[in-house]
């Protein structure tokens, strides 16, 4: 979905991942945050800027279609037809053992008991990007890839940017 960086609602989700996320799950009906959970009805997005034209993309992908309507008025061109909804098996059938290069972002916390949270534990972020990436590599053989190693046996990772997002409660 194209996203018109001159409105004022573009910008403030553009600003807070946090709202952008919201906005994204808001195109879900509301039984799918509880299966989300517990099934492979993940909700993975992005956003592209495609520099040349100076054009904003939202991707989403979903195993459901999502309605952007309330985005498209939102963050949109509602006088434009709003978004495009593809099917991403031809993708996946692509998809070939040791292909390479993606990028991902991620929120590498830990939780750490203490007196206040002796139950759950306090999150905490991961800080170096040592820390960061080996918080990806514990992750991978649940997620369902491996990461390509260098010759010393490294994980091929390149961590390159280390931003700080704070999230309102």
């Amino acid at each position: 979905m194209p996203l018109n960086p001159a409105r004022r609602d573009t910008r403030k989700l553009l600003a807070s991942p946090q709202d952008m996320h919201a906005a994204v799950l808001a195109a879900f009906p509301p039984d799918l945050a509880v299966r989300r959970k517990t099934s492979d009805d993940r909700v993975l997005w992005r956003v592209a800027r495609d520099r040349p034209q100076h054009v904003l993309l939202l991707f989403v992908c979903s195993a459901a279609a999502p309605d952007l309507t309330h985005l498209a008025k939102q963050a949109g061109w509602p006088t434009t037809s709003g978004w495009e909804t593809q099917d991403y098996s031809p993708l996946l059938d692509r998809l070939v053992p040791g292909q390479r290069a993606f990028r991902l972002t991620a929120n590498p916390v830990r939780r750490l008991r203490d007196d206040k949270h002796p139950r759950r534990g306090a999150p905490r972020g991961h800080v170096t990007a040592a820390q960061q990436t080996a918080w990806l590599v514990s992750r991978t053989p649940s997620a369902g890839f491996t990461l390509a190693t260098t010759s010393a046996g490294h994980s091929a990772v390149s961590v390159r940017d280390r931003r700080v997002v704070s999230f309102a409660r």
